[in-house]
């Protein structure tokens, strides 16, 4: 078989979610074309914030840093480091402004975005992908940019990461991961924490909180099998928790999606957002047990709902 190699830059700098679904569906066109002789050198383009997760992926070969708030002499520097390598395809799966401007800065031959892109990035593309369904899932829209390399870029599950130690707490036990935390607050499921009091009464599981918010009502919350780890992780430890977890329970947030690319069993709360389109991909794993809040309304999603379909999840 004739091998070749080709250069790619991914520009997705954010969110955490997007960073997930993306990496999922490259290292997915990265495992097909490599059994077709072809081998990709990727090179991507993210948020500092989320550096250390990307880092532990064996695929990516160099990572360039987008610094958000580090304003113009930041994003000069940045694009000097990219303009150094000339790269055979530039795929900006992110479609704003600013990441249409990384695609125009950088140096290469063909140039791709999604054909929704917004803020008038789409004017920095050479081709414009979308998939041909009505109402695809996000991961779909992502998928549709790998139609350069005319392949079916099937999503990697379970995705790969190079192993990072379980902290000490978290070894030898069985525990139900709990993601309170969502970027916006009408995201976020009011119950939790009488939900984690419920787990506790009805199984002998452990309840792990892992809350962006280090002052969560949670802290105070007593239990030997309670464990507290809110602002207590590294973004690089989250693969190795979520691996060892036996459910995770989230609201729609990155560690959600996280556990879907992972293959673990999960209970996802949504509100304003459709689940359909947004959803832990594939929506139909009968892994993933999927809230929708009626009108958005949170509030109206009750505890025994959602620990019935842990404890099912959990197939006890």
């Amino acid at each position: 078989m004739q091998q070749s190699h080709r250069r790619l830059l991914v520009i997705k700098p954010s969110s955490l979610g997007d960073i997930i679904q993306t990496l999922q569906v490259v290292e997915g066109a990265y495992r097909i074309l490599q059994k077709k002789g072809i081998f990709l050198e990727i090179h991507w383009i993210v948020r500092d914030c989320f550096r250390d997760l990307l880092a532990l992926s064996p695929i990516i070969k160099q990572l360039f840093i987008f610094k958000r708030y580090g304003g113009i002499r930041a994003f000069i520097r940045l694009m000097r480091e990219v303009r150094l390598h000339n790269y055979d395809y530039i795929l900006d799966f992110q479609g704003l402004l600013r990441s249409g401007l990384m695609t125009f800065f950088a140096k290469g031959a063909c140039k791709i975005g999604r054909t929704d892109a917004r803020e008038g990035a789409s004017w920095f593309y050479q081709k414009r992908c979308f998939p041909q369904i009505k109402d695809p899932h996000a991961v779909e829209i992502l998928k549709s940019l790998c139609n350069i390399f005319d392949i079916d870029a099937t999503p990697q599950r379970p995705l790969t990461f190079s192993p990072v130690p379980l902290p000490e707490s978290l070894r030898e036990k069985s525990y139900v991961a709990i993601f309170p935390s969502s970027r916006a607050s009408v995201k976020e499921w009011p119950h939790f924490l009488e939900y984690a009091r419920n787990i506790l009464e009805q199984t002998n599981m452990f309840c792990v909180w892992l809350d962006q918010n280090e002052s969560s009502k949670a802290a105070h919350l007593q239990h030997d099998r309670f464990i507290y780890l809110a602002g207590k992780t590294s973004i690089e430890a989250l693969p190795t928790i979520i691996q060892n977890a036996q459910c995770v329970v989230a609201n729609d947030s990155g560690p959600l999606h996280l556990a879907a690319a992972l293959c673990k069993p999960l209970v996802g709360i949504y509100g304003p957002t459709d689940y359909k389109r947004y959803g832990p991909y594939p929506i139909d794993d009968p892994q993933h047990g999927i809230f929708q809040a009626p009108y958005g309304g949170l509030g109206q999603i009750t505890v025994q709902s959602v620990v019935k379909t842990t404890l099912r999840m959990l197939k006890l």
